[in-house]
């Protein structure tokens, strides 16, 4: 709730409509607390199944044990309205959204060394975070890249099928690679490396 308070300071213009978090949020107080302010809370709870409103069988004897009845009467229909929320569609829609973000920090942490600190102070911390996020981005590109067609003029290009053209060297190479594995076999095991066969 700090962090929520934080950025509605920082940044009055910006309302916060919805709140996407994991099972560790979904406690009672935490689901009210967002509700209070107007945030829909998209938070799976651990159980899936509505709960049934407590009811009792004798009054209250005194004002507080009937407070504490009216705050467990609270309280279940607080997780119940948490519950629908979760059987709409737009809230799966809206999780794997969540869990594509989260697999971009286990990866930090499990591939870039995100899981622990190196250096003391906000500072160093978010210095590491930035150098993290931009491997990660690097990586990204470079996948990217790969996948992708030839685009634009290069696309409509015909490759040229001559001798030093580029789309051929890859051939040439495999052929020379093929000739100089037969040479280095005729040899032997033994031969010196300034041998005709290298």
């Amino acid at each position: 709730m700090e962090q929520l308070a934080s950025i509605q300071f920082r940044q009055p213009s910006i309302t916060i409509r919805t709140l996407s978090a994991d099972k560790a949020y979904g406690t009672t107080e935490y689901l009210e607390a967002l509700f209070v302010q107007g945030i829909t809370p998209l938070v799976p709870l651990r159980r899936k199944e509505m709960e049934e409103i407590p009811t009792w069988k004798r009054r209250a004897k005194d004002p507080a044990q009937e407070a504490k009845r009216q705050a467990k009467v609270r309280d279940v229909q607080i997780r119940n309205q948490a519950r629908l929320i979760q059987q709409q569609g737009g809230y799966r829609s809206i999780q794997a959204l969540r869990t594509r973000c989260e697999h971009v920090f286990a990866e930090g942490k499990e591939c870039h060394g995100l899981d622990r600190a190196r250096s003391r102070g906000l500072y160093a911390m978010e210095e590491q975070a930035l150098l993290t996020a931009v491997v990660q981005n690097l990586k990204r590109l470079c996948r990217f890249r790969k996948k992708r067609g030839r685009t634009g003029s290069l696309a409509c290009a015909k490759p040229e099928l001559g001798a030093g053209s580029p789309a051929r060297l890859p051939i040439l190479w495999r052929q020379t690679a093929g000739r100089m594995a037969s040479k280095i076999r005729h040899v032997g095991s033994l031969c010196p490396i300034n041998s005709p066969a290298f």
